[in-house]
């Protein structure tokens, strides 16, 4: 061998030790998230690069889920439309816009917009139900919703933008949804295949679809890049090219969301299909997320089923469950800075 090819193979060990060490190394602050006064649980869905989450609170026997914003992991309801059923938050934006659904006063379930904790109708394509699943920094938001009254059981992917809706159609099937949208607007989701004999992942760009293959595609960053499913185990579409991110041992895996540096998370089932755990995928590494808790933590029975969103600064959330309690808790996942590189 070479002297050049002696060092450029050193120096390429030498950095593929460091990153190995940097993810050795990587620790995070772990939060829960209580739920509104009253409330039993609580989970996250949705979370934007000033740290606020936005979830629901659970009321067990005592009434619906309520839709809840956590600011610095202080709970704040977001009222809804005035009907009787639950509410749920799913996205929000860094105007603190929240994105998600609520019941009207008819008793119908329709997107729902919060500004200000303001919540407005955003209505439906022309059926009775609607659901908002995301929204970008410029306000569009995205999900599905029914197109006939005469046809409860479809739905086709939507953007709304102020007073205007948008069918963003299928792949020639009946049904199709909508998942996340980029800064750009780019939208992320999925659609039945002419005859509905499939579902295929698709990306929305002006409202035209590229389809991307088998699978569902439930995140989006500013690169275009889709994270989602291929029906069994998380997808990355890297140049619109599948890319199977695996498991943690078990038959079932999913990504959920995707930030500008490419770090992915969503969940895992285990060895044996034994459980549900959070999982950060990046840079070719699968970290169960439960191994970044502390020992207390662990040792009190808090395991992380599901990670739902990351931004920008790699904050993380999702939901944990208690094994000794049963309690069902929001949490909040926050990088340490690296003892590597202090």
């Amino acid at each position: 061998m070479s002297r050049h090819l002696a060092v450029t193979a050193s120096l390429l060990l030498a950095t593929v030790l460091a990153g190995a060490q940097a993810h050795a190394q990587q620790r995070y602050s772990f939060s829960l998230l209580a739920p509104l006064a009253g409330g039993v649980q609580s989970g996250a869905n949705g979370l934007n690069d000033l740290g606020q989450v936005v979830g629901s609170t659970g009321f067990g026997d005592d009434g619906p889920a309520q839709a809840t914003r956590w600011k610095q992991a202080a709970p704040a309801a977001l009222p809804g439309l005035g009907g009787p059923g639950a509410s749920v938050a799913q996205g929000v934006n860094l105007r603190g816009w929240v994105a998600g659904k609520s019941m009207t006063v008819q008793g119908e379930t329709h997107a729902t917009l919060w500004k200000n904790g303001v919540a407005a109708d955003l209505g439906t394509l022309g059926g009775r139900t609607s659901t908002a699943l995301a929204i970008n920094p410029k306000g569009l938001v995205v999900g599905f919703s029914n197109f006939s009254p005469s046809d409860p059981n479809n739905s086709h992917a939507t953007v709304w933008q102020g007073s205007s809706k948008t069918d963003l159609g299928t792949l020639g099937g009946s049904y199709s949804g909508a998942y996340a949208v980029n800064t750009s607007g780019q939208v992320a989701g999925h659609s039945a295949v002419t005859g509905n004999t499939a579902v295929h992942a698709v990306r929305w760009t002006g409202g035209v679809p590229t389809d991307l293959g088998p699978g569902y595609g439930y995140g989006i960053n500013d690169a275009g890049e889709v994270v989602g499913s291929n029906g069994q185990t998380a997808t990355w579409w890297q140049d619109d090219t599948p890319v199977d991110l695996g498991t943690l041992g078990g038959s079932l895996s999913q990504a959920t969301d995707i930030n500008n540096t490419g770090q992915i998370v969503g969940y895992s089932l285990t060895l044996a299909n034994a459980a549900s755990h959070a999982v950060l995928w990046q840079d070719g590494a699968t970290t169960d997320l439960n191994s970044v808790l502390s020992l207390a933590t662990r040792q009190a029975g808090w395991v992380l089923a599901n990670a739902a969103a990351i931004n920008e600064n790699g904050w993380i959330t999702g939901t944990a469950f208690n094994t000794v309690t049963a309690a069902q808790s929001a949490y909040l996942l926050k990088p340490k800075p690296s003892s590597a590189f202090r």
